[in-house]
């Protein structure tokens, strides 16, 4: 692949069009003609370990490399935005949109060579950062576009006072020094992508005390809340969910939704999983999500991660989060009270018999 050739040549290539067209020339080059009829370049953004249609928005700068013939006033910087009320379907748990750059109509006031870096700047909201991070780079580093100006010439190779442009695409990855330009049956389109992050969350019963049976089944709700930030997720969202149980006539759900609440029944040694699907994690991250004792409250004290509650509240982060779940019955046996009181007992009527014989004998010598 062809190396880019140096910017200082540039500044040679516009003392050559001074020249042509005057020092004091200062019109604008408006190009009449793109080589291929390609005025744009193409961007296209994929977003890979997906569950659900995912929310969120891509922007991108584009900036001018110092050392172009010019300055050149650019159109807005483009964006790519992925919505999941009206999105399509994803495919093979990848999501993919397309955008172009259009250069068409803009002016160039030299020619020669402008050279521009295309840079991922992503979403500014910083839990869509934490959901959809931006191109990790791990491949290509840096992506560049050159729109090369010049003259439409005549049959004799007069200028004929109309330009053509062309467009070319350059990439540098982890092991180049310098840009490459990118093949020109491929040159059409450069691609972003990265996996979104998703986590899950799980619980485990355990029962306890003395008075408690292991078969007992206890129930718990679960709430999935809607998000602060409504672009998280969609409402319509739905995600896995595995509570498999022993407890007799009981069929746990297997499926929760974006601000809805579901009742699973354990006992004790089983455990629930809100979130995942086999091996794929499918819940975003900064979901909130609630866990509820709702029944035998009266019988069983409750506890969550060690604590006196029945009701606790979790936002989901990129570490899978674990609840510990317990129901206790304790009670102290009757003959436990009187081990535990008999000592002292004893103590007092050994006490007391001692007296009395002290009193007995006592009296006798008296009557002597």
């Amino acid at each position: 692949m062809n190396k880019i050739a140096k910017y200082s040549t540039f500044g040679i290539a516009a003392v050559a069009s001074a020249a042509v067209f005057g020092a004091g020339n200062a019109s604008a080059y408006t190009i009449s003609q793109w080589e291929g009829n390609v005025s744009a370049v193409t961007i296209k953004r994929s977003i890979t370990n997906l569950s659900n249609k995912p929310n969120n928005t891509f922007t991108y700068s584009v900036t001018a490399v110092s050392g172009n013939p010019a300055t050149v006033t650019l159109p807005a910087a483009p964006s790519i935005a992925f919505n999941a009320a009206t999105d399509g379907a994803i495919s093979s748990g990848t999501a993919l949109k397309t955008t172009t750059y259009n250069l068409a109509g803009v002016d160039f006031p030299a020619l020669g060579d402008y050279a521009f870096d295309i840079v991922e700047t992503g979403d500014n909201t910083a839990i869509n950062k934490a959901n959809y991070p931006l191109d990790n780079n791990t491949t290509v580093k840096s992506r560049r576009f050159i729109v090369s100006v010049r003259n439409i010439t005549d049959a004799n190779d007069v200028p004929t006072g109309q330009y053509k442009a062309w467009i070319s695409y350059h990439e540098k990855t982890s092991s180049d020094n310098d840009f490459v330009k990118k093949d020109p049956s491929s040159a059409a389109t450069f691609l972003w992508t990265s996996a979104a992050v998703r986590t899950y969350a799980d619980g485990a019963l355990t029962v306890h005390g003395n008075m408690a049976k292991k078969d007992d089944c206890f129930t718990y709700k679960i709430t999935l809340k809607n998000p602060n930030n409504a672009s998280i997720a969609g409402t319509s969202d739905t995600f896995a969910l595995s509570a498999t149980t022993g407890c007799p006539s009981v069929t746990n759900p297997t499926s929760i939704g974006i601000g809805t609440a579901v009742t699973v029944t354990l006992k004790h040694g089983e455990s629930i999983v809100i979130g995942k699907n086999g091996t794929q994690n499918q819940l975003p991250v900064g979901i909130e999500y609630e866990i509820e004792a709702t029944n035998r409250t009266d019988e069983y004290t409750s506890s969550i991660d060690n604590q006196s509650l029945t009701k606790k509240s979790y936002t989901t982060t990129a570490t899978a989060q674990s609840s510990v779940l317990k129901r206790t019955k304790e009670n102290d046996p009757v003959t436990g009270i009187l081990l535990n009181v008999w000592p002292y007992v004893l103590m007092t009527l050994v006490a007391g018999t001692g007296a009395a014989i002290v009193i007995s004998k006592k009296k006798q010598s008296e009557r002597k």
